[in-house]
């Protein structure tokens, strides 16, 4: 293989990386988005349990800014968190729980009743 040969494969792998680093930034933005303009609570989480993005209706419900909530465990917010990780265990599990009651803890003392449906992205 001669050496403009490597340059051209090199320089195509780049490109590769380049437009799949755009796919996911653009999907990233997308899904951002989403979760942004719902008027309800939302929290994504990883297969840790641990928060990895909340819209401003989840700050306000808890009370706590967004730098405070990511990557803390979902089930310090909520009254039972065993129940808590049953149910995103379960979602982990099968892609899906409906009708999963949990009440939220807000930062001050309040309590939200929460009638839940998750779902895993895909």
């Amino acid at each position: 293989m001669g050496k403009n040969d490597r340059k051209e494969k090199r320089n195509g792998k780049l490109f590769i990386k380049e437009i799949h680093d755009k796919k996911t930034n653009n999907e990233w933005e997308y899904n951002r988005n989403l979760i942004e303009t719902s008027l309800d609570a939302l929290v994504t989480i990883g297969l840790d349990g641990l928060i990895t993005d909340v819209n401003s209706a989840a700050e306000k419900a808890t009370g706590l800014p967004r730098e405070k909530i990511i990557g803390t465990d979902f089930s310090q917010y909520v009254t039972e968190p065993d129940k808590a990780r049953i149910g995103y265990a379960q979602v982990f599990a099968i892609g899906k729980v409906v009708d999963y009651e949990l009440r939220l803890k807000h930062s001050l003392s309040h309590i939200m009743h929460l009638c839940t449906k998750i779902m895993r992205a895909k």
